[in-house]
């Protein structure tokens, strides 16, 4: 990858590069730290169509394998880094500007989540529906990738996004944005065993004292709060999914097979999110988790698990 000049539409790549020689700038993927950047190399491969690199690592201090099996999130994360990526380099959406997530889910095997010797590369091809242009950029994008492991077809995720100004989006918060709050953690967390973490500052969710309730632990963390921000990101709610799911099943341990989830509404930082989710019925039968606050629907997912030796 070579970038010269200077900003975001400054990209620009040798299509011979291979796409797994090293991360691409931090500022694409809106990471502060670099050791957070997953995608390794872009290129188009057509109209509105892209591949891209994505590394996983086999030891992170978030990202935790386990029973040799890489965590979901990696998916979500690449997911997401990906689609900012072709935003801002493929669409020359600006520096600044937010994507506001609304729609993500995945479909993935266990296999395909199993751990190589060491990191795992993963392509990911990539086609796209940019909807509407204000000014310079596109309003929102919808994309569609198909992830591969070598040869072999891994996985699907699809997402819908929308690009929107500082301006427009200091509107959508009504004043909001311009107070950032100090992150709510009430209560202690749940084992971390049970929602599939190794250390208690990975976790999420707080008890309630009803096993279908928790409530949302919003507090800096390296990963998930990897830049200051106003609101909960989407990233953390859809992590909270997926602790849920796993403590709803808990003692049995469960791998993540697909996943889909709707963002509906902002949720400020120091006001307590609630996190519910329904008793799950068996391995093929979807759970239902939903957050609010104030008793205001923030985000619902549905999640299907399957049993992990």
């Amino acid at each position: 990858m070579r970038l010269t000049g200077s900003g975001l539409n400054a990209l620009h790549l040798d299509p011979e590069e291979g796409l797994f020689e090293q991360t691409i700038p931090r500022q694409l993927v809106h990471r502060t730290a670099v050791t957070e950047v997953l995608i390794t190399g872009f290129r188009t491969d057509g109209v509105d169509a892209y591949l891209l690199g994505a590394q996983w690592p086999l030891c992170h201090r978030f990202y935790r394998t386990a029973d040799g099996h890489h965590d979901p999130f990696l998916l979500v994360e690449s997911v997401r880094q990906a689609g900012l990526l072709i935003g801002h380099a493929g669409y020359g959406v600006p520096a600044g500007h937010a994507f506001v997530m609304d729609h993500l889910a995945f479909e993935i095997s266990a296999d395909a989540l199993a751990c190589d010797a060491t990191h795992s590369d993963v392509m990911l091809a990539v086609s796209c529906h940019p909807l509407g242009r204000g000014g310079r950029a596109i309003k929102s994008l919808d994309f569609t990738m198909e992830l591969y492991r070598g040869s072999r077809h891994a996985g699907t995720a699809r997402a819908r996004a929308r690009c929107t100004s500082p301006a427009v989006l200091a509107r959508l918060r009504g004043g909001q944005a311009k107070r950032f709050g100090q992150p709510f953690a009430p209560g202690p967390p749940v084992p971390a065993e049970s929602v599939g973490k190794a250390h208690a500052e990975d976790v999420i969710l707080a008890a309630t004292g009803d096993a279908e309730v928790w409530t949302l632990r919003c507090r800096p963390h390296p990963v998930l709060f990897d830049h200051p921000m106003d609101h909960v990101p989407g990233n953390l709610m859809i992590e909270a999914m997926l602790q849920a799911t796993r403590s709803r099943h808990w003692p049995r341990r469960v791998g993540v097979r697909a996943l889909s989830a709707n963002f509906h509404s902002y949720a400020d930082l120091d006001r307590l999110v609630t996190v519910r989710a329904a008793d799950p019925i068996g391995d093929d039968e979807p759970i239902l988790v939903s957050l609010t606050q104030d008793g205001e629907h923030l985000a619902d997912g549905l999640i299907t698990t399957t049993p992990l030796n």
